[in-house]
C-alpha cells in the first residue's frame, strides 16, 4: 500500500523565517535505504534526537508536542536529522510504590488503545508537529511497544480478537521470548490478530509523516518480527531495537540485528561508558573492526530508561545512569565514531551540553562520518585516542589522553575530557 503523506501545512507563520534562516546552515542526512548486508539503516548518516524523556508527561502534560514544535528552529540549528518520538498510543496507566514515594504512569509503554490524543497532546497537535519538524528537513520516528498492552481494558476500542484472556495475549504459554514484568500483559505477537492489527496502525504512523520506527523491549518477542512489520510498512525505512539483555556483549546485539534486519541500541558500548574509563570505549560495537557489525550500532549515552530526566538530573528511571563526571567525554566518543548516534533530549535542552553537542554534530557531519566508518586505536598511550575515517576527512581523538596526532593543526575542540582535531 503506497504511503500517502499529508499535505496540510506545518509550521506556524511566526517559525517560518526562523526556520529559513537555520535551514541554510542545515544540510540534512541525504542518503536512504540498507546497508549492503541489509539493515535498514536509513543510509547510514543520520543523527537521532531523543526527543523527550521520562517525566515529559508531569512536566509538560498534555502539550509536549505543541513545546516540541515551539523548538524546532533549535532542533534544526543542533544539526540533528532524525527526531524520535515518544510512543504515540493512548497510555492512562498509574502506579504507585507508597514504601519507595515513587509513582507514575501515562508515558505511553502500557498503553490500551490506538488513539492518538496521548498524554503528550492531541492528535491534531502530533500532526501538526510532524508535518513541521518534515518541513524543516527532518525526519521522525515513534517508539513503538508492540510487547505489552494494559490488559485491564481488553476489547475497548479495539474490537473482536483482544478479549482477555484470548487470541492477542500471550498468556498461557503463547509468549515467544521473555515476558515484561509477570508476563501478564504480553501481547502473543506471532498471532494473526496482533501482527495484522499492528500492521495497520504502524501504515496510519507511516502516513502521519514517519519514516521508521523505535522498537521497545524487543527481548520480548521473535526479531523476525520486525522484519515482517518494516517490510509491508516502510520496508526502505530506519528500524532500531532495544536490545537490554543482562549479557550486554557484542555477540547478542548482531545475531538479533541480523534476524531483525534493524539497528540496534548498543548496549556494549553502554556497558563500557558506564565504567567511567576512557580507554574501555573501544570495546562497543560501533568499533567492531568489521563493518557489518559497525553499520548495525545505535550509540548513546543515556536514554529515558537508563538515565536520569528532569527536573534536575536526580529525578527519573536512573536504572543504569552514565557517571555524572564522564558524560561529556562519553558523548564526546558517540558523536564522532561509527554507528549512528543519538542524543538525549535532557543532556542538550536541559543540562548545558547543546553548545557541545552542536559543535561536535558539525564536525561529524564536515568530516562525513557515517554509521560504517571506520576507527582505529593508538595502543600504548594514556586513556583513549585514534583515528575515524569519514568520507570527507577524518577526526583524531585523545580522551584522557595527553597523544596528539602528527602535523596536527590546531584542535577543533578541547575540554577537561580531552582534545578532537580535524584532519585533511
Amino acid at each position: 500500500m503506497p504511503i500517502v503523506r499529508p499535505t496540510r501545512p506545518l509550521v506556524p507563520p511566526g517559525l517560518t523565517l526562523l526556520l529559513l534562516f537555520f535551514l541554510s546552515f542545515h544540510l540534512s542526512a541525504d542518503d536512504m535505504g540498507k546497508s549492503p548486508s541489509g539493515v535498514r539503516y536509513h543510509g547510514g548518516d543520520e543523527i537521532l534526537l531523543q526527543a523527550f524523556h521520562w517525566n515529559i508527561v508531569r512536566t509538560n502534560p498534555s502539550r509536549w508536542y505543541d513545546d516540541l514544535l515551539a523548538k524546532v528552529p533549535s532542533i534544526v540549528d543542533l544539526g540533528v536529522t532524525m527526531v524520535w518520538l515518544p510512543p504515540p498510543w493512548r497510555d492512562d496507566s498509574t502506579w504507585e510504590d507508597k514504601q519507595k514515594g515513587l509513582s507514575g504512569g501515562r508515558e505511553g509503554y502500557f498503553w490500551h488503545s490506538f488513539d492518538l490524543n496521548s498524554h503528550y497532546g492531541s492528535r491534531e497537535s502530533l500532526e501538526r508537529l510532524v508535518a513541521g519538524l518534515n518541513e524543516a528537513g527532518l525526519k521522525v520516528i515513534f517508539d513503538i511497544v508492540p510487547n505489552h498492552r494494559n490488559y485491564k481494558y481488553g476489547t475497548d476500542w479495539m474490537g473482536s480478537g483482544w478479549e482477555y484472556p484470548g487470541p492477542a495475549w500471550a498468556v498461557g504459554g503463547g509468549d515467544e521470548a521473555l515476558p515484561f514484568m509477570q508476563g501478564d500483559a504480553d501481547l502473543a505477537t506471532g498471532s494473526a490478530v496482533v501482527r495484522e492489527t499492528l500492521a495497520s496502525q504502524l501504515t496510519e504512523l507511516a502516513k502521519l509523516g514517519a519514516v521508521g520506527f523505535r522498537w521497545d523491549f524487543v527481548k520480548g518477542f521473535h526479531a523476525e518480527t520486525v522484519d515482517i512489520w518494516m517490510g509491508k510498512v516502510l520496508d526502505q525505512g530506519f528500524s532500531v531495537g532495544e536490545l537490554w539483555l543482562p549479557d550486554t556483549s557484542q555477540d547478542p546485539l548482531y545475531t538479533w540485528s541480523v534476524k531483525a534486519r534493524s539497528t540496534v541500541f548498543d548496549f556494549a558500548l553502554k556497558q563500557q561508558i558506564n565504567t567511567g574509563i576512557a580507554a574501555n570505549l573501544r570495546y562497543g560495537l560501533n568499533a567492531n573492526p568489521e563493518r557489518d557489525w559497525r553499520e548495525r550500532a545505535v550509540t548513546f549515552v543515556d536514554n529515558h530508561d537508563t538515565g536520569a530526566s528532569p527536573p534536575g538530573e536526580h529525578g527519573g528511571q536512573k536504572h543504569w545512569p552514565a557517571p555524572a563526571n564522564f558524560r561529556d567525554l562519553a558523548q564526546v566518543f558517540v558523536l564522532i565514531s561509527p554507528g549512528t548516534p543519538s542524543v538525549y533530549w535532557p543532556d542538550a535542552f536541559d543540562w548545558g551540553r547543546y553548545e557541545l553537542i552542536r559543535s561536535l554534530v558539525k564536525l561529524r557531519r564536515e568530516a562525513g562520518v557515517v554509521a560504517a566508518s571506520t576507527i582505529s586505536f593508538e595502543d600504548g598511550v594514556k586513556g583513549l585516542a585514534g583515528t575515524v575515517y569519514g568520507r570527507k576527512a577524518g577526526i583524531a581523538f585523545a580522551l584522557h589522553s595527553d597523544w596528539t596526532p602528527d602535523d596536527a593543526p590546531e584542535p577543533r575542540l578541547e575540554g577537561s575530557w580531552g582534545k578532537v582535531w580535524l584532519l585533511p
